[in-house]
């Protein structure tokens, strides 16, 4: 399994025990005796914001519509993470599409700067801790680099 995996799972079962179809992602690739965590997202916008990217004060992500896979406006729902063990195994899931590392890290960053006691601290601790996607560096900072260089 790895980070950023996108499944259509036709029978999730929701924290208040209901079940229905809901797209999720995968927030980390587990290693060895860890969960895999997910997070479930939704297209109903409601009340929520549609400023693209971290809603911190509502645990959200909000991911334009066309942008990535999701062909609606869909918003990423961080106050809630899942642990669901075998999804590959499972006839009720099924991998519909994968999103970019930097998107992901961003969906991670988000979700541990969000305030929100419903996260279970070891999933806290395994996302802190998995490794981010570094990011390319900007010409501005290579230039500023190679500047350097050329003084000494």
């Amino acid at each position: 399994m790895q980070r950023g995996a996108v499944y259509l799972h036709k029978k999730f079962q929701f924290k208040d025990s209901f079940y229905g179809a809901k797209y999720i992602i995968l927030l980390n690739s587990p290693k060895a005796n860890q969960p895999a965590i997910f997070v479930k997202t939704t297209t109903q916008q409601k009340d929520k914001p549609s400023t693209p990217g971290c809603i911190e004060d509502r645990s959200l992500f909000f991911i334009p519509a066309g942008t990535t896979f999701f062909p609606e406006d869909t918003w990423v729902q961080l106050y809630e993470t899942y642990e669901i063990i075998a999804i590959d195994n499972n006839a009720a899931a099924k991998l519909v599409a994968e999103l970019g590392a930097a998107l992901v890290d961003s969906l991670v960053k988000c979700l541990l700067y969000c305030d929100t006691e419903d996260i279970p601290p070891i999933h806290r601790r395994i996302l802190s801790a998995g490794r981010l996607t570094p990011s390319a560096p900007s010409e501005e900072s290579l230039k500023k680099l190679k500047d350097r260089f050329r003084e000494k």
